[in-house]
């Protein structure tokens, strides 16, 4: 078995990837739309569109700020492997970040524009400037997707710059940085409980997005490179392990900050999104411990396994969950 990848052997990961991602989307979109014509009270109501573009953005938003917070990781997975397999994913890494790093920004923008006409009531294509520049200056989400931009172009300086070497903290930390403004800024700065909230909000998106954006790196860059994927798996594992258990805890807290009560998750359009969610977690567990005890002592041993399938499968899964996310946070409960 040889470390190099074959003709085509990195193509069927990425397609899968891809799939994942487009799933994510439709589910963020209708999920969206079902939530936000169920709320009376959701300012949208005034434009049917908003209510498929706004999680359709938001998908695409935190997508991207996952997507980025797993090729910054990819320096500590294959850190020791051979040079050349090393050098020809970090190379791939950094030319992806640079172009994640344009989506990421101009969706940033993109959703600024959808947020500033949801709130002002005008139609997208009347909206102005200067009302664009007086939501910034009045609502936290603003700015927060402000930071973001920000934090998009640093990313893509970096990567950029470094073509992948160096200190992958940087990178990572800046990712993290453009990620956490939007939830940061929706619900959790309004809740009764606002300290526990944005910790539990903090803690939720920032291991969701390792575990994700993780394993879709993994799959994307390194699966084809079997010799390198005996060295990059197992560590990805251990950081999946400890992700999965602060998204558990993260998210009964934010959910029991967020409905006050059991009742809610059964009478509510939002409590039934957040059980679809803890039954989308629960999937993942099961892949995940499948992974842990027939895939990797075969990777580790240079054998084949069937990683494209579970991964994908798991990433889809994972996508899902993301979609059910961004509707969750578009609507208005």
């Amino acid at each position: 078995m040889t470390g190099r990848p074959g003709r085509g052997d990195g193509v069927l990961p990425r397609l899968v990837a891809a799939a994942a991602a487009a799933t994510g989307l439709l589910v963020a979109a209708a999920v969206g739309w079902s939530l936000t014509s169920s709320a009376s009270q959701s300012s949208s109501a005034s434009q049917p569109v908003l209510r498929v573009a706004l999680p359709a953005g938001r998908f695409v938003l935190d997508g991207c700020g996952i997507a980025a917070i797993g090729l910054a990781l990819l320096g500590w997975l294959v850190a020791g492997g051979r040079r050349r397999d090393v050098d020809a994913v970090l190379d791939a890494a950094s030319r992806a970040a640079v172009v994640l790093a344009g989506v990421w920004a101009a969706s940033a923008v993109l959703l600024l524009w959808l947020q500033a006409a949801e709130v002002t009531a005008r139609p997208l294509m009347a909206l102005r400037v200067d009302a664009v520049a007086g939501y910034v200056c009045t609502f936290n989400s603003g700015g927060g997707l402000l930071v973001t931009v920000a934090a998009a172009v640093a990313y893509g300086v970096i990567a950029a710059v470094t073509r992948g070497r160096g200190w992958p903290e940087l990178p990572t930390v800046v990712a993290l940085l453009g990620l956490l403004p939007a939830p940061l800024t929706g619900h959790a700065s309004s809740e009764r409980d606002h300290e526990l909230a944005v910790l539990s909000i903090t803690a939720h998106a920032g291991a969701a997005a390792i575990w994700v954006g993780g394993l879709g790196a993994t799959l994307t860059l390194i699966a084809a490179r079997r010799t390198l994927l005996a060295t990059a798996l197992p560590r990805f594992s251990t950081i999946a392990a400890a992700a999965l258990g602060t998204v558990a805890v993260s998210g009964v807290l934010t959910a029991a900050v967020r409905l006050g009560s059991a009742a809610p998750l059964v009478e509510t359009g939002y409590g039934r999104v957040v059980l679809a969610k803890a039954a989308a977690f629960g999937v993942l567990g099961v892949l995940g411990w499948l992974v842990r005890r027939r895939v990797l002592p075969a990777i580790r041993d240079h054998r084949g396994a069937p990683l494209a399938v579970l991964a994908g499968i798991e990433l889809t899964v994972m996508a899902v969950a993301v979609g059910l996310a961004a509707a969750l946070t578009t609507s208005g409960r």
